[in-house]
């Protein structure tokens, strides 16, 4: 099971049953980023159990009919999971302490990622990132931490280093900012639709940057499958 970001529009619409503040609160939290990534790196057994349990709801009993084990092999496997989870927030690998950002602060600083990625201008990407910054692509296990591994990455790796190959536009995802990615191979004609990024920000810098490959993923946003070079989108996730 592969999970995907998912559009603030569409969690938006979302009928909740009224489960009492502190229910809501274990609700909100498990469509955070930090949550879905974290659960990629389960064991498929452990994240079917925690996501029937913990998220979607299903009693310990009727996860273990579900799974066909027993009450106490299903109590195991949550515990194996949540202690993988807790280990993965402790590393700081995938979780990020939540700090209230204004909007104002928020937007900008996701302009001004946008803006050096245009550009090309990775030292000031890199500085608009935390000293302790992740970079990480779920599923797949590599991730890069800090500053100078992420800019390193960034001037080598994405389009062969041209980050002008590229078009981010802003939406949100997971209760988050993020940006849809645009690629075109080359230097003419259309960008098309590439992934979906999703910032954890702290403060006035970013965190944490979480990209999800995949088409499909910005069309869900609402947003076009294509480009032209001077296209200029607002996102239908707001």
């Amino acid at each position: 099971v592969r999970l995907d970001p998912y559009p603030d529009r569409l969690l938006d619409e979302l009928t909740i049953s009224p489960l009492g503040p502190e229910a809501t609160v274990e609700q909100a939290e498990s469509v955070e980023l930090a949550f879905v990534a974290a659960v990629q790196l389960l064991p498929p057994r452990q994240r079917a159990a925690l996501l029937l349990r913990h998220v979607i709801g299903y009693t310990t009993a009727e996860v273990a009919a579900m799974l066909e084990t027993s009450v106490a092999g299903i109590n195991s496997t949550l515990q194996r999971a949540r202690a993988t989870l807790e280990q993965e927030r402790t590393a700081a690998q995938v979780a990020r302490r939540h700090y209230r950002t204004s909007t104002a602060t928020e937007s900008a600083l996701v302009r001004r990622l946008v803006d050096a990625w245009h550009a090309t201008d990775v030292p000031v990407i890199v500085d608009l990132l935390t000293e302790d910054a992740l970079l990480a692509m779920p599923p797949q296990p590599e991730h890069y931490v800090g500053r100078m591994a992420i800019g390193a990455f960034l001037a080598t790796v994405p389009g062969d280093g041209r980050l002008d190959r590229f078009r981010l536009v802003p939406t949100r995802a997971n209760r988050q900012p993020a940006v849809a990615e645009y690629y075109r191979d080359g230097d003419d004609g259309a960008f098309h639709a590439h992934g979906v990024m999703i910032l954890s920000i702290e403060g006035d810098a970013i965190a944490s940057l979480t990209h999800f490959a995949g088409p499909a993923l910005v069309g869900r946003f609402g947003l076009p499958m294509t480009l032209d070079d001077r296209a200029t989108v607002h996102s239908k996730s707001r």
